[in-house]
């Protein structure tokens, strides 16, 4: 799970790349929230925007509607509950960012942002030439700790026997190979 900031709800509209990611993701399971305040944030600033790029704002509502069957709206009365320790970080920077900030302290989850107001929080940023990293980070978050020590034991052993049946195979020292070996299996 990551929590979006209005500036890539903006980006998701206004591009290709940051849609794309968010559709891929998406399809492959991963959850993104964003305090419901991104979506009017986006819905202000989207209209200007595409003015200034000579494009109809038409299918702006449309787009937004889209984004919210995949991106989550977040309640304020979930992440209201953030609000002095988001605004106590943000502190000198900007304040009115506070809900997103609070709906990953509320999350215990990363944000992904273009804004460097985030940067120094106590919350991991990702920025959209960043995010790959976060979805592999993501991924390997999802695997039980259980199973990636068994990989880990079934891998060292694996080396150790090979290991061994090398040394076996160039030394005369038959009988304490074999203890070794015997000692690798238990």
């Amino acid at each position: 799970m990551i929590v979006l900031d209005a500036n890539i709800l903006i980006r998701a509209v206004l591009g290709r790349r940051v849609r794309q990611l968010v559709d891929t993701y998406a399809s492959r399971g991963f959850r993104f929230v964003t305090p419901d305040v991104a979506f009017v944030d986006a819905e202000t600033y989207l209209p200007p925007l595409l003015k200034k790029r000579g494009k109809p704002d038409a299918d702006v509502l449309q787009s937004l509607d889209y984004l919210k069957q995949i991106i989550e709206p977040i309640n304020p009365d979930f992440y209201g509950e953030f609000e002095n320790e988001a605004r106590e970080r943000l502190r000198g920077r900007d304040e009115d960012d506070w809900p997103v900030l609070a709906t990953a302290l509320g999350f215990d989850c990363d944000i992904w942002s273009e804004d460097q107001d985030f940067f120094g929080t106590g919350v991991a940023v990702w920025t959209t030439s960043r995010i790959e990293i976060w979805r592999a980070r993501s991924l390997w978050s999802q695997v039980p700790a259980q199973h990636i020590a068994d990989l880990l034991k079934t891998c060292i052993s694996a080396i150790v026997i090979r290991h061994i049946s090398e040394v076996e195979n160039t030394s005369s020292q038959g009988d304490s190979v074999m203890q070794a070996r015997m000692k690798v299996r238990q």
